[in-house]
């Protein structure tokens, strides 16, 4: 069987996903430091780490006993109206944190990361916003942040439907 890390496992979209990979049939460890997240998001079945992403040696303890496969990096944080008051601690978690989460993927040659992000690497633009629309100017820090560990954009298996 093969074992998936989702990071941010226990908020929204995180549990969602860990959620579907069970019911696929996968083992699923959780990272989560639950700064934005809830214990009890996590699913049942789930093998639970209260830690972050930005703990390098607690990510190559991780990847070293569980031989991910897989990796679902959603541990950001994108509190836009907070983001500029906390300008270190998004760069940390989002940019630092990231780069471990990378770093440990390609060490360890996991098969595929999913990176997901969110709307505030768009900025503040109007809605319907196009993908291609990524002026500088208008990004808050959380967006910022998560823009810069883009890089390289790569997909892994599709997860297939999942109904919640």
């Amino acid at each position: 069987m093969t074992t998936a890390l989702v990071t941010g496992g226990a908020g929204f979209m995180g549990c969602h996903v860990a959620r579907c990979l069970l019911a696929a049939g996968r083992e699923v460890v959780v990272l989560d430091d639950l700064s934005g997240g809830y214990r009890d998001n996590v699913p049942a079945g789930a093998h639970f780490i209260q830690g972050s992403v930005t703990d390098a040696g607690l990510l190559a303890h991780l990847f070293t006993e569980h031989h991910f496969t897989d990796v679902y990096h959603l541990a950001a944080y994108a509190a836009e109206g907070l983001s500029h008051f906390i300008r270190a601690f998004n760069y940390a978690n989002n940019v630092v944190g990231s780069m471990h989460v990378i770093n440990e993927c390609v060490k360890h040659q996991v098969r595929a990361l999913v990176f997901t992000s969110s709307i505030a690497v768009y900025g503040a633009s109007q809605v319907p916003i196009s993908e291609t629309d990524l002026r500088r100017e208008h990004l808050a820090t959380s967006g910022t942040s998560r823009r810069s560990s883009l890089g390289r954009q790569t997909c892994g298996p599709r997860l297939g439907t999942c109904s919640t």
